[in-house]
């Protein structure tokens, strides 16, 4: 008996309506030409041909199988992911969002080898390498990426029907939703400014992030976050913790912060905009590894690259101002940003 899977069938985009009858006529009339597709995982678990089946077994209809063996549920799913990559029929959009599971079951992947050590150091190149093997393998740009990551966390249903039915494209429903001014956080002029994927997913592999210690539900980039809601600053920090905080007056209050998490044994990287004549720069930052950023970086949340430097501050437990480290940190090249 074959089995249906409901996560590995929501990760298969559903055909339109005029697509289903076309290929409900065909298997009338023709028979099935292609065997479905079954992991033998104790049961027969049904990964590819889930139209195919109902129409079958509606209508009494014959059909072959071809089994395919994997490891677990996560080879599973990336079979599927990649097999849906070959239909022609994909729209930009569902290839971004198939994109985006494939990279969370490798990220997934990634954090179990490497474990909770956070002295590994990986190829910091990695990361992005396999960011852009993905967009490759979709036929998207890891650009494209990033502002479907927003609209699936923003997005109206109305929205993403535009999408799926082609009736917008991502970079229209992107700027609908970057134009919203009940979101205080998308406004232009807002101090706060959404994380690059890539940037993001290159520290990641260094430092295998646990917490994002000031995000919102549309931005966070770690499972565990802190909201407004929950006020990061008052909160405790532990393990290897992502921050990205406001760039207005309270930064000072973001980097005393992060900067005594560290005195208490957590690992705090920050992403902030070079500001070497700030207070908040000289009484913290000169205490953290300082990884300046080539060229301007382009947010998330802008229509173009920042107004200002960035820099990467990394501040490790009981970090002493004598082992301060300073790099042109060109691991990022950021050849999108500048």
């Amino acid at each position: 008996m074959i089995l249906i899977d409901e996560e590995f069938q929501n990760l298969i985009p559903a055909l339109t309506q005029e697509e289903f009858a076309q290929l409900k006529e065909n298997i009338l009339s023709e028979g099935v030409r292609d065997p479905l597709v079954v992991w033998r995982n104790g049961d027969l678990t049904l990964l590819d041909g889930h139209n195919r089946y109902g129409i079958c077994k509606e209508n009494d209809i014959h059909f072959n199988i071809i089994e395919r063996d994997f490891k677990n549920r996560e080879e599973a799913k990336t079979w599927i992911i990649k097999n849906q990559f070959g239909r022609r029929n994909l729209s930009p959009y569902e290839r971004s969002v198939l994109a985006l599971q494939l990279e969370d079951i490798f990220k997934k992947k990634a954090k179990q080898n490497q474990g909770s050590r956070t002295d590994i150091s990986p190829t910091l190149a990695k990361s992005l390498d396999t960011r852009e093997e993905i967009a490759k393998l979709a036929n998207v740009s890891h650009g494209s990426l990033d502002k479907v990551k927003v609209i699936q966390e923003k997005a109206t249903e109305e929205q993403r029907e535009r999408l799926q039915n082609g009736e917008e494209s991502i970079n229209r429903i992107f700027k609908e939703i970057n134009n919203q001014k009940s979101a205080w956080y998308q406004s232009s002029e807002s101090d706060d400014w959404w994380t690059p994927q890539a940037l993001f997913d290159l520290l990641d592999t260094e430092f295998g992030f646990e917490l994002d210690v000031c995000a919102s539900k549309e931005n966070h980039k770690c499972e565990r976050y802190y909201s407004n809601k929950e006020d990061g600053l008052a909160q405790e920090w532990k393990g290897s913790c992502w921050m990205n905080p406001p760039y207005g007056k309270t930064i000072i209050d973001w980097m005393k912060k992060a900067y005594e998490s560290a005195q208490n044994g957590a690992t705090v990287v920050c992403l902030v905009p070079a500001r070497t004549d700030t207070r908040w720069w000289w009484n913290y930052c000169i205490f953290g590894e300082v990884r300046f950023l080539r060229g301007r970086i382009k947010f998330v949340n802008a229509s173009n690259s920042a107004p200002f430097p960035s820099a990467i501050i990394v501040f490790r437990p009981e970090v002493k101002k004598e082992n301060q480290r300073i790099l042109w940190w060109d691991k990022w090249c950021g050849k999108d940003n500048i």
